[in-house]
């Protein structure tokens, strides 16, 4: 484990400039706009508004503990998918250990809804990485917060998520321990907001892709594994995808530049449904 940490921080360092690359030199000709859904500072979503009108938009919600992390360090995402005729929407939203649960959440729901009611897509692929899939999670599953924000999330086709966070009860690195002590405000609300236990016998029948790595040293694969297996066990369509010799943040080099030869994978999964 120790030497698959020390791999994970040297990708990190690897994996920092070529993400700087494309979010900030290549393809600067690929235009954005950000629209504002709350007064604060980091009330807004970034919209890749794609070519292609048949195809589903994709909201991408980012990671980084919840801690940090932005649209903007998403932009080699957002023109991935916009190279392929996709509309693409990453959303911003306020930052631990300053704002804790449920900011965060919140946040999301009401950047979804200012989304639709401003733009009427004809469907939506939910998709979250890492700490980002437990938000993405509850925009999908949680019945609670979505009569709350009186909003109605038929219109989201699929849900994909990335090495994410989705059984607490399998996250046990130390990277895990400081989302928990910046995002929560004690262990006692894990069960209340562990996004697997979101999952109920009447819970929406979308498909659901769940992509890990094998080596992943930060978020166990289990927790993927666990999720879909749940997804199964009340008749929904979940599908593990777990990558051999992938780590955590191998997972971003799906989507950066031209992707890579697992990336037809998520493609032909999106493009399905």
């Amino acid at each position: 484990m120790y030497d698959s940490q020390k791999e994970e921080k040297k990708l990190k360092r690897k994996l920092f400039f070529k993400f700087f690359n494309y979010n900030f030199l290549k393809d600067r000709n690929i235009e954005y706009k950000e629209f504002r859904y709350g007064d604060n500072k980091r009330d807004y979503y970034r919209v890749y508004k794609g070519y292609d009108k048949r195809k589903p938009t994709i909201l991408f919600i980012y990671s980084g503990g919840l801690w940090n992390g932005s649209p903007k360090g998403c932009a080699a995402i957002g023109k991935f998918f916009y190279k392929y005729g996709f509309t693409v929407v990453i959303p911003s939203y306020e930052l631990a250990p300053e704002h804790k649960y449920p900011v965060q959440m919140e946040n999301i729901f009401s950047a979804f809804k200012h989304y639709v009611e401003n733009n009427k897509p004809n469907r939506i692929v939910v998709m979250g990485y890492s700490s980002g899939a437990d938000l993405a999670a509850n925009l999908v599953y949680n019945e609670d917060m979505k009569e709350k924000f009186n909003i109605d999330t038929s219109i989201i086709s699929s849900f994909i998520t990335l090495g994410g966070t989705l059984d607490f009860s399998q996250c046990n690195s130390k990277e895990y321990e400081k989302y928990i002590k910046k995002y929560l405000y004690g262990k006692e609300q894990i069960f209340d907001v562990n996004p697997i236990n979101l999952l109920k016998e009447d819970s929406p029948k979308i498909p659901v892709l769940c992509v890990h790595g094998a080596r992943d040293s930060i978020v166990s694969y289990e927790n993927s594994k666990r999720f879909v297996e749940k997804v199964n066990k009340f008749k929904g369509n979940g599908q593990f995808l777990k990558l051999e010799g992938y780590q955590h943040l191998d997972l971003l080099n799906l989507f950066i530049g031209v992707g890579n030869e697992k990336t037809g994978d998520i493609m032909s999964f999106i493009n399905r449904f």
